[in-house]
């Protein structure tokens, strides 16, 4: 997939997921100093791709990662442990984007009520500072 983000706000919120996704899982080699974090947050982009791809009973799963109520394994962690990696915060930006975009336009599937900030936060016009994080990392 070409990132072309000058289409990015042409496109449906399907097809924006998975541009989304796209960059995400583009960006995860970012992340290759800090293996465990990586394995975790890649194992959340492949669950944001099976839950947009109709897999809706992993959503609460995905949500995990965007707003964990026991702050063990939700990405404002994940930043904590890569303070200090410009590029793997960049790439966590990314992937937290993404799942929070999916969360959210499958939510209604899902039967998922009340989302989380960070959820309810990814929407389309938010793209312009990701659109900087990719830029940053050369996507």
């Amino acid at each position: 997939m070409t990132h072309d983000w000058n289409t990015f706000d042409t496109l449906e919120e399907g097809a924006q997921a998975l541009f989304l996704l796209d960059i995400a899982e583009h960006a995860l080699p970012s992340l290759d100093g800090h293996p465990e974090e990586q394995a975790k947050i890649t194992a959340y982009v492949a669950t944001a791709r099976a839950v947009l791809d109709g897999n809706t009973e992993l959503h609460g799963e995905l949500m995990r990662f965007l707003d964990d109520p026991f702050m063990e394994e939700d990405f404002s962690i994940y930043f904590l442990e890569l303070e200090g990696d410009e590029a793997a915060c960049a790439a966590l930006d990314l992937t937290s984007y993404a799942c929070g975009f999916v969360a959210r336009i499958t939510a209604p599937a899902a039967g998922a009520t009340g989302l989380p900030d960070p959820v309810r936060e990814s929407v389309p016009g938010a793209a312009v500072y990701y659109r900087e994080r990719a830029a940053y990392l050369g996507l």
